[in-house]
């Protein structure tokens, strides 16, 4: 069998939606960067993650179906631009544990991760042990934080903060 090989990835970490389906700026925000690196990187594929949770989305559809409409129709990505696959997550360790078999079957060697600012912590921590074998691979693009409600930064921050705490004593990647 052929391997399958893409130059490389730009993984757009999935943030809330409404019950209607309309993005969170944190969503859109993280949208826009991809849309850049895209820009920067046109032979790379787009994996998107977001799937169905209480605090993110509790449509019918899974997250990352969202965030692919807003691409494609308000920021004029190409359809051809995706991988085929797409992460149908529930959260952060889910993104990036699920995201390793997607590395691994395209031999995939180049691997941009796209979320918020405030998040970027969290994120590098848990791909440093879901993601190890790719760690020389990752690079890190953050979406601002200066785009988002001020007053509900400090908010995400105390809760990053405790998701970092309890990542510490409690995470251990999944065998996949």
């Amino acid at each position: 069998m052929e391997e399958i090989t893409v130059p490389g990835c730009i993984m757009i970490l999935g943030a809330p939606n409404d019950a209607a389906g309309n993005l969170s700026e944190i969503a859109t925000s993280r949208l826009r960067k991809g849309y850049q690196e895209l820009s920067q990187h046109p032979n790379f594929k787009i994996l998107l993650t977001g799937g169905f949770g209480p605090h993110f989305n509790e449509t019918n559809l899974p997250h990352y179906t969202y965030a692919k409409n807003y691409l494609i129709k308000e920021l004029g990505v190409s359809p051809e631009a995706f991988l085929t696959e797409a992460i149908t997550s529930a959260n952060t360790v889910e993104d990036l544990e699920q995201a390793r078999l997607v590395f691994q079957k395209y031999a995939i060697n180049q691997i941009i991760i796209v979320t918020s600012e405030f998040h970027v912590p969290r994120v590098q921590y848990i791909a440093g042990k879901a993601l190890a074998q790719f760690s020389n691979s990752i690079t890190y693009s953050s979406a601002p934080d200066k785009d988002l409600d001020e007053d509900l930064l400090p908010k995400l921050h105390e809760h990053e903060s405790r998701a970092i705490t309890y990542l510490q004593l409690n995470y251990h990647p999944a065998v996949l």
